[in-house]
């Protein structure tokens, strides 16, 4: 043999080697952009849930002086957002909280008769279900990337070129 043939022969392994490798790495990529485009979804509906509540609670507060605490408690957490937001506690607590405030309708009947409340009440229910919803999306799309770099050969990718790690959101069903 030639020593062109063999270099070309080499060139052409090598090249080939680059291209695997390569595809590799895009699938991680595209495992990557699913689980972040899927937190992303979360942050997104959450952050729409909190300016429901800023709304919710301005109703409260203009019809209902007697529930000071609860608007304080709403607001405090509102603060709280920004820093905690990836916080499961966080949204565990601000689920409560919401809980409560749907519940005052139970205690004032004429709350329940403004328009603004069950327009409000009824847009809190569908953001808690696409919460629901984006969080079991991030769950799987974070599972799929899991079970991807679970292969050892992909897991040294994932290292060498400082791939994150994502963990669930662990909610109980």
């Amino acid at each position: 043999m030639n020593s062109s043939f063999i270099i070309i022969l080499i060139f052409g392994v090598l090249t080939l080697l680059l291209l695997i490798i390569l595809y590799y790495i895009n699938k991680l990529i595209i495992y990557k952009n699913k689980v972040d485009n899927a937190y992303q979804a979360v942050e997104d509906i959450m952050e729409h849930r909190m300016d429901t509540m800023d709304r919710f609670i301005n109703l409260i507060d203009t019809e209902l002086e007697t529930e000071s605490s609860l608007v304080n408690r709403l607001e405090k957490l509102q603060k709280e957002y920004d820093v905690r937001k990836k916080d499961m506690k966080y949204i565990k607590k601000t689920n409560k909280y919401l809980t409560e405030l749907k519940a005052l309708d139970k205690v004032y009947p004429k709350l329940k008769n403004k328009d603004l409340y069950k327009l409000l009440s009824s847009e809190m229910d569908t953001n808690q279900e696409r919460i629901d919803y984006a969080m079991d999306t991030y769950d799987k799309e974070v599972a799929a990337y899991n079970n991807y770099i679970s292969n050892e050969y992909i897991a040294k990718l994932k290292e060498l070129f400082k791939f994150p790690d994502y963990d669930y959101y662990k909610r109980k069903k």
